[in-house]
């Protein structure tokens, strides 16, 4: 239940976000996420929970969002971006603040994803509501995953597999839900409605994009 959540994830309010709707809340979200992050394998992955309590939250700046940090909410969570060239949410690693949990040593995808499962957004609890306040060409709701081959590497463990998102609402962006380069494996897309875009749902860039068992499930586009 909503308690439980509080409790064991990291609360962005406890970093400073208001949710008020007028507060700039892109650091303090921002800095609950990395630290999650960085603290998860270190607490012997107790929590990699970050949870957004009800209300507004206004951001200025993309949202660095790690596959292995699950973003909850407990209410309804609406996003306010005030962003023209870049996307509200952007799925993908964090770099030299990512912890070591990819396994190494371990020999094959089911252990080598396993660190992955469960939601990255997940809005069972209230939902979430991701609205641009002006409508540009290159801004984006959700973008997920590298913009180029180059961006990648050659690593087959930062895919983004096993995983979905869940409960949310995506509207008045040039696109709402951008899928780049990912190598996209057993990913669902729930209960989600994205509509009132420039465009709704968009391959990313031209290079090579993997994909198994991709499901849109009860959404509207």
């Amino acid at each position: 239940n909503s308690n439980e959540l509080l409790l064991s994830g990291y609360n962005v309010r406890d970093f400073g976000a208001v949710g008020d709707g007028e507060t700039d809340d892109t650091v303090a979200i921002q800095k609950a996420i990395t630290q999650v992050a960085l603290d998860w394998k270190k607490d012997n992955f107790k929590t990699n929970l970050v949870v957004m309590p009800g209300g507004t939250y206004k951001i200025t700046k993309t949202i660095i969002l790690p596959p292995y940090v699950k973003l909850v909410s407990t209410g309804l969570v609406t996003i306010e971006s005030y962003i023209d060239d870049d996307s509200a949410i952007h799925i993908q690693w964090l770099g030299d603040d990512d912890p070591d949990i990819i396994g190494k040593g371990l020999g094959n995808a089911y252990q080598n994803q396993d660190w992955q499962r469960g939601y990255i957004i997940d809005g069972t609890q209230g939902g979430f509501s991701l609205v641009a306040k002006e409508k540009t060409d290159n801004n984006a709701g959700i973008e997920l995953g590298f913009r180029s081959d180059a961006e990648r590497g050659n690593s087959n463990l930062k895919n983004v597999a096993r995983s979905g998102l869940n409960n949310i609402a995506i509207g008045n962006y040039g696109i709402g839900l951008k899928l780049n380069g990912a190598d996209l494996f057993i990913f669902n897309f729930v209960n989600m409605h994205i509509e009132n875009n420039g465009i709704d749902v968009q391959n990313g860039y031209a290079g090579e994009n993997y994909g198994e068992n991709i499901y849109f499930d009860r959404c509207v586009i």
